[in-house]
């Protein structure tokens, strides 16, 4: 069974956050929501999400433990995202593993301050690739580099927790998770 990690924080975008979470928990992959600056915030749009546990707890190990690392977006978990020293410590070892880190939104940002974009394509909200120092922006709804994958915003969260899917978990269950969603491919 493969593991994912999500780090949340205040701001973060709620679309984004929980349905990466819910559409890989149909594909059985195990799921944890790692909260910044504790268990129970709130998002971009005032709603109120609960974290399993929070990142401090579980930093030193969680490149280890967990197969891919997500980062949904909304503009103040990403400031918290690029400023958090716990956030880029998992980024790095996430990197350094060649483990699968996913950023949607305005979180790519956080990869960029982590220097992990600098060879690699990406996409992000339109707007805040001029916030950053890596040139490899495409205007596309997702985009796969090596163990990067980048989407654009709350509209492309289905599209992009799909992909994540087939890549880490294989066609057969993205063909079915895909059909039980009514999801046209």
């Amino acid at each position: 069974m493969k593991k994912a990690l999500i780090i949340i924080a205040n701001g973060t975008e709620e679309i984004e956050a929980t349905t990466l979470a819910n559409v890989l928990r149909r594909a059985d992959v195990e799921v944890t929501l790692a909260g910044v600056g504790g268990k129970t915030l709130r998002g971009s749009r005032n709603i109120i999400i609960s974290a399993d546990i929070e990142l401090d707890e579980i930093v030193e190990t969680a490149h280890e433990t967990y197969d891919m690392l997500i980062l949904p977006g909304g503009w103040g978990g990403t400031l918290v995202f690029c400023e958090d020293e716990n956030v880029q410590l998992a980024i790095k070892r996430f990197d350094g593993a060649k483990k699968m880190i996913c950023a949607i939104c305005a979180a790519p940002l956080a990869l960029d301050r982590a220097n992990i974009l600098l060879h690699h394509r990406f996409t992000c909200y339109p707007g805040i690739q001029q916030k950053m120092s890596a040139l490899g922006y495409e205007n596309r709804k997702f985009i796969v580099s090596d163990n990067i994958l980048t989407s654009q915003g709350p509209a492309t969260a289905m599209d992009f927790a799909l992909r994540i899917i087939r890549i880490a978990v294989g066609e057969n269950i993205f063909q079915s998770v895909a059909a039980e969603l009514l999801y046209e491919i």
